[in-house]
């Protein structure tokens, strides 16, 4: 799950914001 985020985090090093929304919402959905 952390990977997905991880990999997010590469391309969308620009909005950290989202990516951080993104990460946690994955962790909830898991």
């Amino acid at each position: 799950i952390y990977i997905t985020c991880h990999l997010k985090v590469t391309p969308a090093n620009q909005t950290p914001d989202e990516l951080n929304k993104a990460c946690s919402y994955n962790r909830t959905s898991n």
